[in-house]
């Protein structure tokens, strides 16, 4: 399958009921082609990448592209379905983001203590199939689906990994004004914006009461300190 070319993602998409996109940023231009061959193709519902924090209405950064492309998807028709999870507790917990646990040092953006969602990559993909399972595409169309693992903060899965793992932190927080100064010098950095992002309060996938975990009570998910401590060899 071509990516830039519509007529191969149109035979590609024949015959299927719903398209998953999950295109990084780097190939993020690709979904509007993807989703016009999966209108073309008779493809019921479109899942667009999102799988982050909410981005409807936002112009701002990384956000606004993600916005902008679900406005292209209504514009021609193509029924979606939106998924919010907040950050993904398998990726952004590394030293890229602050947080070198091998190393035994973290760096928490902010004060730390903002709830954010977190969700195990893993969780997102059994509970979007659960859900593509159990209800038609029809009545999934022009809906969102908020779901997390677990919502806490940074520095309570720091010292619940201390307490657990009984390897001690040196944990070091940056300011919130040399946060807004490293997004004012690289606008386009996904990493700084989303860290500043979480900690003003917008790594949630929504309120508790929005939360769409009780469309299966048995998702019981991962909580984001057991997936660290899973992968760092302590559970």
């Amino acid at each position: 399958m071509d990516y830039d070319d519509p007529s191969s993602l149109n035979a590609a998409l024949q015959r299927k009921d719903v398209v998953i996109s999950t295109l990084g940023r780097p190939a993020f231009h690709h979904q509007e082609l993807l989703g016009q061959a999966a209108k073309a193709a008779g493809v019921k519902l479109f899942v667009p990448s999102e799988f982050g924090n909410p981005t409807e209405g936002r112009e701002d950064s990384w956000f606004a592209q993600k916005n902008a492309a679900r406005q292209k998807l209504k514009d021609m028709g193509m029924p979606y379905l939106l998924v919010y999870n907040g950050p993904f507790s398998d990726f952004v917990f590394n030293p890229h983001m602050g947080w070198d646990l091998p190393g035994g040092k973290v760096q928490i953006s902010g004060k730390g203590d903002t709830p954010i969602s977190f969700t195990y990559r893993r969780d997102i993909g059994r509970f979007l199939a659960h859900i593509l399972t159990e209800l038609p595409p029809e009545e999934l169309a022009w809906k969102t689906l908020r779901i997390e693992s677990d919502r806490t903060t940074m520095n309570k899965i720091a010292a619940e990994y201390e307490r657990r793992s009984g390897k001690k932190l040196e944990v070091t927080h940056r300011s919130l004004e040399e946060m807004r100064e490293a997004v004012r010098n690289s606008p386009l950095d996904v990493s700084e914006t989303l860290r500043l992002d979480w900690e003003l309060g917008g790594g949630t996938a929504g309120t508790p009461e929005q939360l769409d975990n009780k469309l299966w009570p048995e998702f019981n998910p991962t909580s984001a300190v057991d997936v660290l401590l899973k992968r760092d060899g302590y559970l």
